[in-house]
């Protein structure tokens, strides 16, 4: 898995098998990105980041790894 953190609160993580997620809050808690249309919304943010605000997350919590 790789996890990419753009400030000490806003973070994703790409795993296997088209794992997706974020966290707005540091890593506390995690929410599944939605897989439609990502790309589409991804390629946006690489032209205006501000879109990364935008890409919808589910609100199913990722429980502790530790």
């Amino acid at each position: 898995m790789d996890i990419y953190f753009a400030d000490k609160l806003h973070g994703w993580a790409i795993g296997a098998f088209s794992l997706m997620l974020v966290t707005e809050d540091g890593g506390v808690s995690w929410k599944t990105l939605a897989t439609d249309r990502l790309r589409e919304q991804l390629e946006a943010a690489d032209r205006e980041p501000s879109q990364l605000q935008r890409i919808p997350a589910s609100r199913r919590r990722i429980p502790d790894c530790g």
